[in-house]
């Protein structure tokens, strides 16, 4: 196995990837939901900040409340030109009012060049 990193595609500080040159990419995300008042949610990884140019998304309903940072896992391939980012977004529901936000309670992110 031979791995060649290009450049530094990931940034921690705005938690994207970065499309260092064109081609398909295969990414993997876990992401747990923020509290136990959380009542739903879904984790996507999405393209350049869209809401609906998606690689992946898992919706996870009727949250257990008596367990906090309970979450899921997903993976997915995608085309993305130079540059194209992909970011972790959870949307969740607390108390009735939808919360959109690119953090999340705890989790983890890869993303790699396949071809």
């Amino acid at each position: 196995v031979s791995v060649t990193q290009r450049g530094t595609p990931y940034d921690s500080t705005t938690g994207l990837f970065t499309a260092p040159v064109a081609g398909w990419y295969q990414f993997n995300a876990q992401a747990s939901f923020v509290n136990a008042s959380d009542t739903d949610g879904t984790i996507v990884l999405s393209v350049n900040n869209s809401t609906t140019d998606l690689i992946a998304s898992v919706t996870q309903s009727n949250y257990n409340a008596s367990s906090q940072g309970e979450g899921r896992s997903l993976s997915g391939c995608g085309y993305l030109a130079l540059n194209d980012t992909v970011g972790v977004k959870c949307y969740f529901s607390i108390a009735g009012i939808t919360s959109r936000s690119a953090g999340f309670y705890a989790g983890w992110f890869s993303g790699f060049l396949i071809s």
